[in-house]
């Protein structure tokens, strides 16, 4: 394993204008999400939630604490987003109301699934790894020994 593309419990329920991949700024695989998101004229947003410290809080976490650059995407707050996504997590996340009578955009999950599949697609024909940033916290603290990628400017 040398990437972990998480796109686990994307809020599918308006029109998709961004995405926002929590801890891409944390490794090489920022920029190959960055033009997934573009390839399909998608705009990658910062982290909406930074109080939430939502890329320690999933699935993925496991994998960054063995030293493998990971990004959780998740679908973006721009337009409608916000409120939508907002509305999802008061009323429906994790209650009986959270099944398949909620509306469903078919065409944000086109996207979503086409970005994914870029991204991945990306990091699978790569010549090199992905790797975290050098002094960037995670790579430090679970990666010390591993090869880093020179920080951006």
């Amino acid at each position: 394993v040398v990437a972990v593309v998480n796109f686990d419990m994307p809020v599918l329920l308006y029109e998709l204008q961004d995405i926002v991949a929590f801890g891409a700024e944390n490794s090489s695989l920022g920029p190959m999400v960055d033009a997934a998101a573009n390839s399909v004229n998608l705009k990658l947003s910062p982290d909406p939630l930074p109080e939430e410290g939502i890329f320690t809080r999933s699935d993925h976490y496991r994998f960054v604490q063995q030293g493998i650059p990971s990004v959780f995407l998740a679908t973006g707050f721009g337009g409608e987003g916000g409120a939508q996504f907002g509305d999802f997590l008061k009323n429906h996340y994790h209650q009986i109301s959270d099944d398949l009578a909620l509306p469903f955009n078919w065409d944000a999950a086109a996207l979503f699934a086409q970005v994914n599949y870029q991204i991945v697609r990306t990091v699978a024909d790569a010549d090199e790894k992905p790797l975290w940033y050098d002094g960037n916290f995670f790579g430090e603290e679970f990666a010390a020994d591993m090869e880093k990628a020179p920080a951006p400017e």
